[in-house]
């Protein structure tokens, strides 16, 4: 784990995500840059806070819906529950997010996809990149 922050801090992990929210996203393009930290009475939950710690995502519009929007994710910095905390905060939370829309109707998992990896080796110093394909359906 002290690798993972490191190399967040540093810039070396890039990440990339699929996920369906509620609601429809304006504009096209967002960059979320609101800092977090731990919730006040819910130890397992996050929220944005001021005096937290940095935090940044790219959220890129892929598709409009009536009542959705299909995004793709990218987390500049690797806080727990940060894609999470951030949409949710726009009014925009992942679909089946029970911790941070439990207002919402719940589908059976989060609607959350990681699709891309890329790092370097912290002994072999070598990149690695992995890519899985997901398609809506």
């Amino acid at each position: 784990l002290e690798y993972q922050s490191l190399y967040f801090e540093d810039h070396l992990v890039q990440k990339k995500y699929y996920a369906m929210v509620y609601g429809n996203i304006e504009p096209d393009y967002l960059c979320l840059d609101a800092a977090i930290s731990y919730h006040p009475s819910k130890y397992t939950k996050r929220h944005i806070d001021p005096n937290g710690q940095s935090a940044t995502t790219h959220v890129h519009v892929i598709q409009r819906f009536n009542s959705k929007t299909w995004v793709r994710l990218e987390p500049i910095t690797g806080r727990t529950h940060q894609l999470r905390v951030h949409l949710a905060s726009i009014q925009h939370p992942i679909i089946g997010d029970a911790l941070y829309a439990p207002d919402k109707p719940s589908s059976q998992s989060l609607c959350l996809q990681s699709y891309f990896l890329r790092f370097r080796h912290p002994s072999q110093n070598q990149d690695y990149q992995f890519t899985i394909p997901c398609e809506l359906t």
